[in-house]
């Protein structure tokens, strides 16, 4: 029995081993058949620098086309083409013979406006002085009028109080007398007193009440007629004063040199002064000086010619100051700022001149169907072999960085999450980064550590990729010099 258990053993033994042969050999060979053959870059930090490409012609830094302001005819010529002038020097005259004359009549025309201003200024002053008495006279005249009429007044009331007073005393007279006639008349009927004194009382009595009578009619005819009247008559005195005082101030209104009049001629002598301006910046303008230092171009004008208003008569260009002015593709003006160095070469010459961008258009130009920026370049290192004309090309640096890590572009995967594989342990691992700089033939990247090795190809090989494949690299694998 433990013979039959033994041999049984080692039966399962022999069977056993020869199925872990077979099948471990199988599994290593398709193992092996999955590998990935890929081309793997370490990361050691480098530098990245981007640049903008556009091309453009050398021009002046500074030329002006010189416009005459007037019409005219040229008298005098003080330059050819090809003169090196400076700034304020002449280049030509126009005849100023009409300018002359109108000058003159408008001088004299000031002096006519001039003297006829002062004229009226003078009679205003005076009229102004005399009108003003005038009408503190009036108003003297008015005030005493109004005082007048309150000393009537016055003198009414006083009267009026003395003729009350006189009648009151004479009635106490009249009072006094009557009882005094009545006594004398009872001792004249007792024959106590003569006839002759009862006479006499009756005569002083009689008197006295006529004096009484008259009084009181000359109160009536006071208060009824003197009064009224005379209140009548100074009023018409005051309003007489008022009238004549409305009157004085209406003829002054309407007789008199006003404001107005005196500032119309104001004006005329402002406008003969500003006529006078006028034609002396015309005469200016008839001498036409050089703005700026630079050679004369573009100039065929000769004595005795007719110009317009606004016709160019030269080009003057400072061919020593030199720019580049380019043409920036608007996919690419966002990343261009005024002070970026620039490299500039031509066909028209071998050196590469360095240059930095002092300007860019705030609005593009239409070239073909694309819209372009023009940007303007001042050369650095002007070793006299550029001309204005000349076309060149512009390499625009937007950006450098040193110490960062870069890969090939064909390195990163996906659209919106990019990651990178790197190697580790013979595998494929993914990572994902974030992108920075992009140059021509790399990207700088974060996510990743310096001595990492990244796949970077063969372009074939990421679609056999994904996380955890096995990866073999190529016997010609990347160096770390191909990074720089």
């Amino acid at each position: 029995m433990k013979k039959k258990i033994l041999i049984i053993i080692i039966i399962i033994s022999i069977i056993g081993g020869g199925l872990y042969y077979f099948f471990g050999r199988s599994s290593a060979e398709q193992s092996s058949a999955n590998i990935v053959n890929v081309d793997l870059q370490e990361l050691i930090p480098t530098e990245i620098t981007t640049k903008v490409s556009a091309d453009g012609n050398i021009k002046t830094k500074n030329e002006k086309n010189i416009k005459i302001k007037i019409n005219g005819l040229v008298k005098d010529v003080f330059v050819e083409e090809g003169d090196q002038i400076s700034k304020n020097d002449k280049i030509i005259k126009l005849d100023d013979e009409k300018f002359q004359k109108a000058l003159q009549n408008a001088k004299l025309n000031l002096r006519e406006t001039e003297n006829n201003y002062e004229d009226l200024k003078a009679t205003y002053e005076t009229q102004k002085r005399l009108n003003n008495l005038k009408i503190i006279e009036a108003n003297k005249n008015l005030e005493i009028a109004i005082l007048s009429k309150n000393t009537e007044q016055q003198n009414i009331e006083n009267k009026k109080y003395e003729l009350e007073e006189q009648i009151l005393e004479t009635k106490n007279e009249l009072n006094n007398l009557e009882s005094r006639l009545a006594d004398h008349k009872y001792l004249y009927d007792n024959g106590a007193i003569p006839e002759v004194e009862l006479k006499q009382s009756k005569e002083n009595y009689e008197k006295v009440k006529q004096k009484y009578i008259n009084l009181l009619h000359k109160l009536e005819i006071h208060k009824n007629k003197t009064t009224p009247n005379t209140i009548k008559l100074a009023e018409l005195k005051i309003e007489n004063a008022k009238n004549n005082l409305e009157l004085l101030k209406t003829n002054i209104e309407n007789e008199q040199i006003s404001k107005n009049d005196l500032e119309a001629a104001h004006i005329k002598v402002i406008k003969s002064e500003q006529e006078i301006n006028n034609i002396k910046e015309d005469i200016n303008k008839l001498l036409v000086k050089s703005p700026i230092n630079g050679m004369v171009v573009n100039f065929e004008l000769k004595s005795g010619d007719k110009i317009s208003e606004g016709t160019t008569v030269a080009k003057v260009a400072d061919i020593e100051n030199l720019i580049a002015e380019i043409m920036v593709d608007e996919i690419n003006i966002n990343d261009v700022e005024i002070g970026q160095n620039v490299f500039i070469t031509s066909d028209s010459f071998q050196q590469e001149l360095e240059g930095k961008i002092v300007y860019t258009a705030p609005v593009s130009t239409q070239v073909g169907n694309i819209n372009k920026y023009k940007t303007k370049v001042e050369i650095l290192n002007n070793p006299g072999v550029i001309k204005p004309g000349m076309f060149v090309n512009a390499e625009i640096i937007t950006n450098h960085k040193e110490n960062v890590l870069t890969v090939p572009s064909i390195a990163i995967i996906g659209d919106d999450n990019k990651y990178v594989y790197v190697e580790n342990d013979g595998k494929a691992v993914k990572k994902e980064v974030t992108v920075g700089l992009k140059s021509l033939n790399k990207v700088e990247i974060q996510g990743v550590k310096e001595g990492e090795k990244v796949i970077v190809g063969p372009f074939t090989t990421f679609k056999m990729l994904t996380d955890g494949t096995p990866i073999k690299e190529n016997s010609t694998a990347i160096s770390k010099e191909n990074t720089k």
